[in-house]
């Protein structure tokens, strides 16, 4: 799916993933919230197959990954990590997490960890899209 294709008004990824506008910039609104366990492993399936048949068409992502309310394990942790080192990383330019608790940041370390360097962790999405398009 081409970047010039996406249909900006609608949910991809069974609903999880969405692109939001914010002083005229897109951002790719990644939905990981409110799960755990098998259903949590789905949707990190779901949004990185997305992922990898985005076309971008050069453009870099602005990134929002929100957590909220969601429950992790090693399993899931790794699962992240091995899912989103195969996918688009090299694309994204800014990535906003929002919804961690200080237990949670561990994801955090795995998103630093396969190279993404420019992330930020917020309480609310309103301040993670301005610091995404600043």
């Amino acid at each position: 799916m081409k970047y010039k294709d996406i249909d900006k008004s609608k949910k991809y990824a069974d609903d999880r993933v969405k692109f939001l506008m914010h002083k005229e910039k897109y951002i790719m609104y990644t939905d990981y919230s409110n799960l755990s366990g098998d259903a949590f492993e789905e949707c990190i399936d779901k949004v990185a197959e997305f992922g990898d048949t985005y076309e971008t068409d050069g453009r870099e992502i602005l990134l929002v990954a929100d957590f909220s309310n969601s429950k992790g394990n090693t399993r899931i942790v790794n699962k992240l990590k091995e899912r989103t080192a195969n996918s688009s990383v090299k694309r994204v330019k800014k990535t906003a997490i929002i919804g961690l608790t200080s237990v949670q940041k561990i994801f955090l370390h795995v998103f630093r960890s396969i190279g993404i360097t420019d992330v930020m962790v917020f309480n609310d999405i309103e301040r993670a899209k301005d610091w995404l398009v600043e």
